[in-house]
């Protein structure tokens, strides 16, 4: 009697067993999707990416698939923060499923080192290095100190903060109302011409001079400090 409940108990979990192998495990979604985020998401620099995979239904039932699963990015999604991954199956029973997934690009940025005021034209010295997660910087950052050393910043900046875009600008070569010097410069041959500043201008900026030999105004480029240059 013992042997014959024994053998009733075995052959009840056979279609168990059976109907268990009939299904895709969560673990090969799972994994399907972070092999995808590992192959084409790219930090910056020496950064490094970490990828946290959500977990799924446990009740979720998906045919086995007799190919191997393909991993996709949806329309509109993104390679980094919190997002979606899709994966597929493109067999005969196909499916399709989308797994929600966080994912970290971790980097060195730029900091300021210590409390900058407005006004502070950055020097090599006010910046530090710190990692941070670069999807979390949605205002931008800066990773070489070589593109800020000179500029000038637009707003206080607290130590340990990350340096954005958004708070420099570049430093005021021409002030409104100084004495200038107009450069006019064809392909063999340039001419330098005394002018007065009618507007304030950095590298980069076109401002109205007046010409003072002639009185006529004319716009051109800053491209140093009292440099402007007109076209010809």
């Amino acid at each position: 009697m013992h042997c014959k409940r024994l053998l009733i108990g075995l052959l009840a979990l056979l279609p168990v067993a059976a109907q268990g192998s009939a299904y895709q495990s969560l673990a090969s979604i799972r994994q399907a999707a972070e092999s995808f985020v590992l192959s084409h998401a790219h930090a910056s620099g020496d950064g490094s990416i970490e990828v946290a995979i959500g977990e799924l239904d446990r009740r979720l039932r998906l045919p086995l698939c007799g190919q191997p699963l393909q991993a996709f990015l949806p329309p509109g999604g993104r390679l980094q923060g919190n997002t979606t991954i899709g994966v597929s199956c493109p067999d005969a029973r196909p499916w399709k499923l989308y797994v929600p997934a966080r994912i970290r690009h971790i980097d060195r940025v730029i900091v300021a080192r210590y409390h900058l005021p407005r006004g502070t034209r950055i020097q090599a010295g006010d910046l530090a290095y710190e990692e941070r997660d670069l999807a979390a910087l949605n205002r931008g950052y800066f990773t070489e100190q070589e593109r800020l050393v000179g500029k000038v910043l637009n707003q206080p900046v607290a130590a340990g903060k990350v340096i954005s875009p958004y708070i420099i600008k570049n430093p005021r070569l021409v002030k409104r109302g100084q004495g200038v010097t107009i450069l006019a410069a064809g392909s063999s041959f340039e001419i330098r011409m005394k002018g007065k500043a009618l507007m304030d201008g950095s590298a980069g900026d076109y401002i109205k001079v007046r010409n003072i030999k002639s009185q006529r105004i004319v716009e051109g480029e800053v491209i140093g400090a009292g440099l402007i240059k007109v076209p010809l």
